[in-house]
């Protein structure tokens, strides 16, 4: 019914979690496929043995255009190596959403792998800044972790920027709902890793969230110019 696609570069501590976790699944991808960007560890090992397929990988971006072009299925499901899925209805309940809706375009809500209130709390105000922004189609901050999209609208839309460094989900979903494509926030979670926040510091990481917002609102040269500087550090490290 649908293919599961996950970017990795060097993801050999969250990948089980993540295949463990869509092994689980009441309703299953038909195939997993691995867009690894010449991982150093064992990576590719670990899918070969989850019996993924693996293409190559890069930036996330071109991760995620190799995938989706590899992909069999009419529905594709694209999610971060490091998220965890929350319980075995997951992807059983955005498939139907998605399919339910006759959506192009969708994503859903995140919330830290790590429970602790200091991370819940940010990332809780996350998801409302992204749904209210969503209900008034700016769309300020939709999130990568979990991307669904069908294969007609990926086509339609040439897939992903892959001259893009950051905000390329973004990027996709605003020049999906120009287009007039369906686009739909599922009211589902998914936890996501904590891991760059914890690198690069909660405060600073809280102060990049709130750049980004005025940013968009806002405008202005001088403050988008210091929320792509600070954006920049943040994802040097990323795929």
């Amino acid at each position: 019914m649908f293919s599961l696609v996950v970017p990795t570069l060097n993801e050999e501590e969250f990948l089980p979690r993540l295949l463990d976790g869509v092994r689980n699944q009441f309703l299953k991808p038909t195939e997993i496929i691995i867009a690894d960007a010449n991982s150093k560890d064992r990576t590719r090992e670990i899918a070969r043995k989850y019996g993924c397929k693996i293409v190559q990988g890069g930036r996330i971006a071109l991760g995620r255009n190799n995938g989706v072009k590899a992909s069999k299925e009419k529905i594709v499901v694209m999610m971060d190596a490091d998220s965890t899925i929350p319980n075995k209805n997951f992807f059983n309940k955005i498939i139907g959403t998605f399919i339910s809706k006759n959506a192009d375009v969708a994503s859903c809500f995140f919330l830290p792998s790590d429970k602790r209130v200091k991370y819940e709390i940010p990332m809780a105000g996350i998801n409302a800044v992204k749904y209210i922004t969503h209900k008034v189609r700016w769309n300020l901050i939709i999130g990568g972790a979990c991307i669904i999209t069908t294969k007609e609208a990926f086509n339609k839309l040439n897939g992903f920027d892959a001259n893009k460094r950051t905000r390329e989900d973004n990027d996709y979903f605003n020049r999906a709902v120009k287009m007039g494509m369906k686009f739909i926030i599922i009211r589902e979670v998914l936890r996501t890793s904590t891991r760059r926040y914890e690198k690069t510091g909660l405060r600073k990481t809280i102060i990049l969230g709130i750049l980004g917002i005025l940013a968009g609102i806002i405008g202005g040269g001088l403050l988008r110019k210091k929320h792509k500087k600070m954006e920049k550090k943040f994802w040097d490290n990323a795929i």
